[in-house]
């Protein structure tokens, strides 16, 4: 079965660039989502197996939006990315809220974000 994919980023360049970067990887089943709040609406009709998030929203908390994530849907596998400055117990908080890896986001260099994704499509890999 393919991994269902959510992309959740408000800036409208960069989540452009992720959908074209998750297609390249082969994964067809993606939808994208400009704000939290639209987000976590298509999170709840679609069901995601991994959700690809940003760090900040400009309309929510984004730890608040991972934890009602995961109550949404608790299956899904979810990479944050935060800011280059980001502190390392804002890290750590989301982790906490449940999130499966947290990067740095890094437009020049895109193979940790291959790799966490490669990891999450793993996790669902029948055994």
């Amino acid at each position: 079965m393919e991994d269902k994919i959510l992309v959740i980023d408000a800036h409208p360049v960069y989540i452009q660039k992720l959908d074209a970067f998750v297609r390249g990887l082969t994964f067809q089943h993606i939808r994208l989502a400009a704000s939290a709040h639209e987000g976590l609406s298509l999170a709840e009709s679609f069901q995601p197996d991994i959700v690809l998030m940003s760090g900040i929203y400009p309309d929510r908390d984004s730890r608040e939006t991972l934890r009602e994530l995961k109550r949404i849907c608790p299956q899904a596998r979810v990479i944050v990315q935060v800011g280059l400055l980001t502190e390392h117990d804002a890290i750590e908080a989301f982790k906490d809220a449940g999130a499966m890896a947290v990067l740095i986001r890094l437009e020049k260099n895109l193979a940790p974000l291959q790799d966490a994704l490669e990891q999450a499509r793993l996790q669902n890999s029948p055994k």
